[in-house]
């Protein structure tokens, strides 16, 4: 008998028991163990109940009867309960409404049919900006932590550089607005977006997509599953392909610039132990490489450009002119166990989960000069490898008070190299139109190590049988360890006898690429703690079952990091940032109409934030290039709106569903003093946060006689104005004005709805619009734009089986 089923007998474990007790603890330990061997060899929906509106889009394409939108199902809380039950922020995307969609190709797409939302993928398919109610970072260094927090299926993705990760075979997608500091795996300030995946079952089932666009794009994705062992193992097999050809000229290359390729694979094997346990095990693998996003160089009125090779295309130009572009190749693999054991007789059942995740990313960046001679060359080599556990014991929810504890771990190591060579060019200078490009060449090399631990609990109490009190509570402790080495070129200046010279024979990043001499390395390092105690509590009363209200307050806190600073142009510093806190108040009322075909849920916050964290480019006086970009604790700052969100089924063959949301931000206090001088930003808003913003979709189905469908459907979203610099919001180069987007879709659905054929053309009126800004009013170089891509057409063939 071993050591472990000696022990369990002596505590007076059956022996089923302890075969569960073994299986529970088999699936949390092997993931880890079993990775490690293996490293060593929409547009549908866009309302609160999106995923109730997605459900109803079947309605406008079945000739079906107009009836009650079918009940959502979220495990916002941690516990399956219906949409319109949770006291909270929510809007879910159902599975069927992702693979309609053909706006959504990846995770961050999802927010353009979300209020007060955005994520923008500024640089390819990685490192999206993501922002809900103006709370968000520009930040995309890999050592960053987002204040959203990102899950794949309940497991925490820290890494910002693998979080543009496909979306295929999708069951659902829970969008939770406000802090979340007490239930989810990672403390966030923002909100936490949970992807999660179409599982394995008994019965067979599975789809095929497979899609045609302009700039020669080819999309195929698709999935099966079905019963292995009856009754014991299921299995689901899911794959992803997408290729894209560049969208921009290049005139000095003569070249497109724009591609992309991404594939992705997701198999899953639920092993059923018995009717109370059941183990799910994931593996996934990504692989995706093209082009960084192309960038336009725009001179604004405040700007003094010197030299014209510093101006490049002009905004809505169709070319840009760059001796060579950005190119990244993405790689991510992970595997998890998830355990669901039902414990306990009778109503007393109580829920046992345990999800434990082993997850790696890396990301290399190979860049050049983007104007029109090869000034420059970059080299970014990112790899990270985490691992999560998560336990959680929730109490039977039948009972009038009913609670949920837990305790969450996460543990990553994280390995940057960035290298920059600036070439010594003629006549290349950004503050002379004669002068020469300086030569010079460095290495920036950081490990973080991240440990972050706690213990959570939130208790339901029913005092009647419409009002309801919720508290939470959570103990947090993160420690960061960060180690930076730094090595400069002897000479770095653009004369030639104190310039860098290259051995070209050797790969431009590597130390011995430079031939004349290197600095001696610099080497640094720090270490942090920082513990909170995050809460929420929130009052519920339910009038009947249409409609629900509800009142929250709550406390969420990001902790702080460490980011590379640069006092002068021969040192590198490691700069400490300060935790962040936020403060919510939220009310909220989710309704339901003419017997469920309406539905209208609305809520109003504000937000107190203490210490943000603030990202931004600044002008500096000692920087060549008249900027500098810092990463600082911006003060205090307040955030405030409100958002409503519509579904509504009008007819039989028609459906309508849209979202407003209006944001109010301000830095209440914000002397910026990291760029050298003083700059004062109080009173100007956060960035990525448009005044207003909005979202209408609708659709109409044609009967046919033979049962089939033809349906017209439509979607626009609409933004005002957004600043892309929290500092300088003066400069026009760097905000975006008002703009809609509008897409157009035709579809055939047959009778027995398994076959689905659509046209569709994106971006209707061609509008051109700024995804991203960087640059400075009194920098003597233009700014750089990123642009979201012009009009196109497509055309999608669905079949389900």
């Amino acid at each position: 008998m071993s050591f472990a089923s000696a022990y369990m007998e002596s505590i007076g474990m059956s022996t089923p028991f302890r075969m569960k007790a073994l299986c529970a603890a088999l699936a949390a330990l092997v993931v880890p163990q079993a990775y490690a061997q293996e490293l060593t060899g929409a547009a549908s929906a866009a309302v609160p109940a999106a995923a109730a509106a997605a459900a109803a889009a079947d309605v406008a394409t079945s000739g079906a009867q107009a009836s009650a939108m079918a009940a959502v199902v979220v495990t916002a809380q941690r516990r399956s309960e219906r949409l319109q039950d949770v006291p909270v922020a929510i809007t879910a995307l159902s599975g069927d409404a992702v693979l309609r969609s053909d706006q959504i190709h990846t995770a961050n797409d999802i927010t353009q049919f979300i209020p007060n939302a955005s994520a923008s993928a500024t640089d390819g398919r990685s490192r999206p900006r993501w922002f809900l109610r103006g709370i968000g970072t520009n930040e995309t260094a890999a050592s960053s932590v987002s204040p959203i927090g990102i899950y794949n299926d309940d497991v925490f993705l820290n890494n910002v550089y693998i979080q543009a990760f496909p979306l295929f075979d999708t069951e659902r997608v829970e969008v939770l607005r406000g802090p979340q500091g007490t239930l989810w795996g990672k403390n966030t300030t923002g909100g936490a977006i949970n992807f999660i995946s179409r599982k394995p079952a008994f019965d067979t089932d599975g789809y095929a997509k497979a899609g045609i666009g302009s700039f020669g794009e080819k999309i195929v994705q698709g999935a099966i599953g079905g019963a292995a062992i009856d009754d014991r193992l299921a299995l689901r097999l899911s794959v992803y392909n997408e290729d894209r050809d560049g969208w921009v000229d290049n005139i000095v290359t003569g070249t497109k610039t724009g591609a992309v390729s991404d594939s992705a694979v997701r198999g899953q094997a639920l092993f059923k132990v018995d009717s109370d346990l059941d183990v799910l095990f994931s593996v996934r693998t990504r692989k995706a490489d093209g082009d960084v996003n192309p960038s336009f160089f725009v001179k604004g009125p405040r700007q003094v450009v010197v030299n014209p090779l510093y101006l490049g295309a002009q905004r809505g130009a169709g070319a840009i002119s760059a001796a060579g572009t950005g190119t990244e190749e993405i790689k991510s693999n992970g595997v998890s166990a998830t355990v669901n054991w039902e414990l306990g007789t009778g109503l007393q059942r109580y829920s046992l989960t345990s999800i434990t995740s082993r997850d790696t990313g890396k990301r290399l960046n190979l860049s050049t000069a983007t104007f029109a001679l090869p000034t420059s060359a970059g080299y970014q080599y990112t790899d990270s490898r985490q691992v999560t556990q998560e336990l959680r014991l929730a109490s039977p929810k039948a009972e009038a008070l009913s609670w949920i504890v837990g305790a969450h771990y996460f543990d990553e190591a994280l390995d940057n190299n960035s290298v920059t060579r600036n070439n010594r060019i003629a006549n290349a200078s950004q503050s002379s139109a004669s002068g020469s490009s300086a030569g010079s060449w460095n290495q920036e090399h950081y490990w973080q190590d991240t440990r972050s631990a706690a213990l959570f609990g939130s208790v339901n109490y029913d005092v009647t049988d419409k009002f309801t009190v919720i508290g939470g509570l959570r103990r947090s402790s993160e420690r960061k360890d960060y180690t930076l080495d730094f090595q400069q070129s002897t000479n770095t200046g653009s004369g030639p006898a104190n310039s860098a010279t290259f051995d070209d024979a050797v790969p431009y990043y590597l130390p011995g690429a430079v031939a004349n001499g290197l600095n001696p390395l610099q080497t640094s390092s720090q270490s942090a703690t920082w513990r909170n105690t995050t809460w929420d509590f929130t009052t519920q009363y339910k009038f009947d079952r249409n409609v629900n209200s509800y009142a929250r307050v709550s406390h969420g806190f990001r902790a702080g990091g460490f980011v590379v600073d640069q006092p002068t142009a021969s040192t590198r510093t490691i700069k400490r940032l300060d935790p962040e806190t936020l403060d919510a108040l939220e009310l909220g009322l989710k309704t339901q109409w003419l017997d469920g075909r309406l539905t209208f849920n609305t809520a109003v916050f504000h937000y107190k934030y203490e210490n943000k964290i603030e990202a931004v480019l600044l002008p500096s006086t000692t920087s060549a290039s008249g900027t500098r970009q810092v990463q600082e604790n911006a003060a205090d700052g307040r955030s405030r709106g409100v958002e409503v969100e519509l579904a509504w089924l009008p007819s039989s063959n028609a459906r309508l569903s849209g979202s407003f949301g209006y944001l109010d931000t301000r830095y209440t206090n914000y002397a910026s003093t990291a760029s050298g001088q003083t700059l004062d930003a109080t009173g100007n808003r956060f960035s990525r946060a448009p005044r207003f913003s909005g979202t209408l979709d609708g659709e109409y189905g044609f009967p046919l006689d033979s049962g089939a469908v033809i349906a017209l459907g439509t979607d626009w979203s609409y933004r005002t104005r957004q600043f892309f610099n929290a500092v300088d919001q003066s400069e026009p180069t760097l905000w975006q004005d008002a703009y809609a987007l509008g897409n157009a879709r035709l579809v055939y659905k047959s009778a027995d709805g398994r076959f689905e054929l659509a046209a569709v053309v994106r971006n209707v009126t061609d509008k051109v619009y700024a995804i991203l800004a960087t640059g400075s009013a009194t920098g003597n170089t233009a700014t750089r734009q990123v642009y979201g891509l012009p009009r196109s057409y497509g055309a999608t063939f669905t079949a389900r089986f």
